[in-house]
């Protein structure tokens, strides 16, 4: 069933390069004809020329999280909601994507003075149609966080070449850019220009692009992936002082895997009517971070920052073998920081690998243990992270990558109830990072924060 994967492709798990949203067709991860339910995570490195004055190539590790269901999907740095049920000739979805495009007036001398252009998060409609011919597909969004409020529009097709594991998907694809975009990320104002800087606003722009996918399934589980492509730029573009390159060229590598006991993979331990949990927590803002230090032992109360966490998690179990789990979860978490600043919300969803340890020479379960990888995003910066940051003068940002470790015991071996029954009490370590700078959706922040907790989880 998963080998169907590649009967697909992904729309734009994520923009590859960092000029306009050309990268999107260039993006795609096998997760589309996932069957419903069926979660993944994984990673890739892109690499992209960049069409402005500065020489340098970016290279960029982006995580890819992953998710297609029946109404919800996630595509690495794209999510959405599909308005038609799922079928395999014509599809209309809903959706919110991330946009790499930015200019930083610090990446080369010649931008001094040039207002920083930022990246932003765009919405809008995406509806495509394909048969033996190929697929042909329309994807129309906005700016939403008021960067440039322009418009985009994006006509792409492509054809794919099936040999046994193995895929090749080429592509062409067409990018409509209002002129509120080119201007926002290509135009010169009056106080930016400079005598061999001179003013300059650009129209509405049309590229044109190429490139080709191609994918690689290890196993069910794991795939490969690695696409290359080039992207065009109108003229209205290339004239601007900002730029020097028509063409730029992008590369994207990486691998994933995905979970389901849809999979080949027998189920065994718990019955299949306990595939459900539920979970209360509550700790306090660590001294220290997570590696080495608190998985040490040394989990101290923060002195700079103290401040608690309370929450309540859900999970569903995708993929159970003989050692581990498979759950996916989805955390809410209520950061207790007044005074230092208001309360506020944090939401998280990860998949958890989740192992047992057994009572010597015997079938008894002794005590759980885990770790957990996916991302957050919180209403507002946890003050630790603000603290620790401006202490090394670096940036902040509210999404990041989210790790969790976790040991518990089973309750019901001291205390027969009904309402202990699969119930576990134990410790969970919390961490928000932002993997090394080493991330542009991740803010490009080097650090975080860390929460250790008290938690009773249920398995029902």
């Amino acid at each position: 069933m998963v080998r169907r994967l590649l009967r697909m492709a992904a729309v734009a798990a994520l923009l590859i390069t960092s000029a306009s949203a050309s990268g999107q067709e260039l993006a795609q991860v096998p997760i589309i004809d996932a069957p419903q339910g069926t979660p993944g995570l994984g990673a890739g490195i892109r690499i992209s020329g960049q069409p402005y004055s500065s020489k340098s190539t970016k290279t960029d590790l982006v995580p890819l999280y992953l998710y297609q269901g029946k109404y919800l999907f996630a595509e690495g740095t794209k999510f959405g909601a599909h308005l038609l049920p799922k079928q395999k000739t014509v599809s209309l979805d809903l959706l919110i994507r991330y946009n790499f495009s930015q200019l930083k007036p610090e990446d080369d001398a010649y931008f001094a003075g040039i207002e920083e252009r930022k990246q932003t998060v765009q919405g809008g409609i995406s509806g495509s149609v394909q048969g033996g011919w190929g697929k042909l597909k329309l994807e129309y969004v906005t700016d939403l966080l008021d960067r440039h409020n322009g418009q985009e529009a994006n006509l792409s097709y492509r054809y794919k070449y099936q040999f046994g594991n193995w895929a090749l998907s080429p592509f062409i694809t067409g990018i409509w850019l209002d002129d509120k975009i080119t201007d926002y990320y290509y135009g010169v104002s009056a106080a930016e220009a400079l005598p061999d800087r001179p003013a300059y606003k650009p129209g509405a722009a049309f590229n044109f692009g190429w490139g080709v996918n191609s994918s690689y399934h290890l196993s069910d589980n794991i795939f490969l992936f690695g696409n290359i492509g080039s992207i065009g730029y109108d003229s209205t573009i290339t004239r601007s002082p900002l730029t020097e390159e028509n063409t730029t060229y992008t590369a994207f590598l990486g691998a994933g895997y995905l979970f389901g006991d849809n999979l080949s993979h027998p189920r065994v331990g718990y019955p299949s009517e306990n595939n459900l949990s539920w979970r209360v927590s509550y700790g306090y803002q660590a001294a220290n971070n997570i590696f080495p230090r608190v998985m040490a032992g040394e989990i101290e109360k923060s002195n700079v920052a103290d401040t608690n966490l309370a929450g309540f998690t859900v999970g569903r179990l995708f993929q159970e073998g003989q050692r581990v789990q498979f759950w996916g979860k989805l955390a809410a978490y209520r950061h207790l920081e007044e005074p230092l600043q208001k309360d506020f919300w944090s939401f998280n969803f990860y998949m958890m690998a989740i192992g047992k340890g057994y009572v010597p020479w015997s079938e008894q379960l002794a005590f759980r243990y885990g770790f957990g990888l996916g991302f957050s995003y919180a209403q507002q910066v946890p003050i630790a992270e603000q603290f620790k940051q401006e202490s090394k003068g670096e940036n902040t940002n509210r999404f990041l990558n989210y790790l969790e470790f976790m040991v518990d015991f089973p309750v019901d071996r001291f205390i027969k109830s009904k309402w202990t029954k699969n119930c576990f009490l134990g410790m969970t370590i919390a961490h928000r990072s932002g993997i090394f700078a080493t991330s542009d959706i991740l803010g490009s922040v080097a650090g975080g924060a860390d929460w250790v907790n008290l938690s009773y989880e249920c398995v029902r």
